[in-house]
């Protein structure tokens, strides 16, 4: 968390299976919960629907950071 909190994260979409709170298992200000089977299989889409529209919303703002990460640790900052 401290590392996010360096990198200026903001908001935190968070993709594991498990989980029901923000990055690293600890309530983020702003998050997104999207639990998807980390099975390396193709999704559709609109089980990623609310993961994009949440990011996308936060990308209004020119000063957030957007993490995304699941349980196998492929992340992603923007």
């Amino acid at each position: 968390m401290e590392e996010l909190t360096q990198a200026g994260v903001t908001h935190v979409v968070n993709m594991h299976w498990s989980s029901t709170t923000g990055a690293g298992g600890a309530v983020w200000g702003e998050s997104a919960v999207n639990p998807t089977d980390d099975d390396f299989l193709p999704k559709p889409p609109e089980l990623l629907r609310r993961g994009v529209d949440f990011a996308l919303a936060a990308l209004e703002d020119p000063e957030a950071r957007v993490y995304v990460h699941c349980a196998a640790g492929c992340t992603g900052l923007r």
